[in-house]
């Protein structure tokens, strides 16, 4: 793997684990929802949260696939 693949790769994997946080925070933040419209507002986070480390995720799984699946 090139070194700017390696950074890309490893900055990845920080951004996959910082949202991994931010989404354990919003399940809290979920659970004390007093209203139906913050309880609403609170899962559109969430599943955007959820959507962008798939994305991530998804990036991490072709980088890795590039470099070190055969063809």
């Amino acid at each position: 793997m090139m070194s700017d693949e390696l950074l890309t790769f490893a900055a990845l994997g920080t951004k996959a684990t910082n949202l991994d946080l931010q989404i354990k925070m919003k399940q809290m933040d979920i659970k004390e929802a007093k209203t139906q419209d913050e309880l609403y507002e609170l899962s559109c986070q969430l599943i955007s949260l959820v959507e962008e480390k798939t994305r991530c995720i998804y990036n991490i799984m072709e980088l890795t696939q590039k470099h070190f699946l055969p063809n």
